[in-house]
């Protein structure tokens, strides 16, 4: 059975030879709240919570609530005992948090970045990478409205599968679709089963255009 996020919590606590206590200090929560995340008590984890306990023992965030390899390694703990602080190294790039109208023309000189709302994506991403808040229900249930997701505008070749941000027509906003492959067309697919087929499923033209692909997805419960 593939491990849990309360048994990986766990497991990478004690590969870091961590106590409840560093943790709970790191992350700004406490012993108890940490315990009742390794015994599975705890099974929605905020997404600040999520990140914070992701640096804590310095490792991917999505690894951490999906297991999705690589598996980080092991790094040794370095402890000051008369300060009781903890090293730890940085696993997360911050990124803007823009609208989806802004997707459409995004350059990282378009907006005011210093102003802008920054998330920490848990993956390794480019420098033009951005956060966009979901929007609407066509890709329920796994994308829900309120959910974040982290687009990389310099992966412009997505294999079948991977979930893109596309601009269907000019003057039209951003939207969020699966790529596929069928018959030998590009075909963009939207997940909610109650959509209609023609709403479902639409073919790839010359006014579509590839905006950027997904890689990483955080639900903030």
């Amino acid at each position: 059975m593939r491990p849990t996020l309360a048994e990986r919590t766990l497991n990478r606590r004690k590969e870091l030879n961590l106590t409840q206590d560093d943790v709970a200090k790191a992350t700004g929560t406490t012993r108890v709240s940490i315990s009742n995340i390794e015994l599975g008590i705890s099974l929605n984890v905020r997404a600040s919570t999520l990140f914070a306990l992701a640096e804590a023992l310095n490792c991917d965030a999505e690894w951490l609530l999906n297991g999705v390899e690589p598996k980080p390694t092991v790094v040794p703990l370095q402890n000051n005992s008369e300060q009781n602080e903890i090293a730890l190294e940085p696993v997360a790039k911050y990124v803007p948090l823009i609208n989806w109208e802004q997707a459409c023309s995004w350059t990282p000189t378009n907006i005011d970045i210093e102003s802008a709302s920054k998330l920490p994506c848990p993956v390794k991403c480019s420098d033009r990478t951005f956060a966009l808040e979901v929007q609407g229900e066509s890709m329920e249930p796994r994308f829900e409205a309120g959910d974040f997701i982290f687009v990389d505008p310099e992966q412009l070749e997505p294999s079948p599968g991977q979930f893109v941000i596309v601009q269907l027509a000019v003057n039209t906003p951003a939207i969020l679709k699966e790529f596929q492959m069928l018959d030998g067309y590009k075909i963009l697919k939207a997940l909610n089963p109650n959509y209609p087929a023609d709403m479902r499923y639409v073919k790839v033209n010359d006014t579509c255009r590839l905006l950027g692909t997904l890689v990483s997805h955080v639900k903030p419960v």
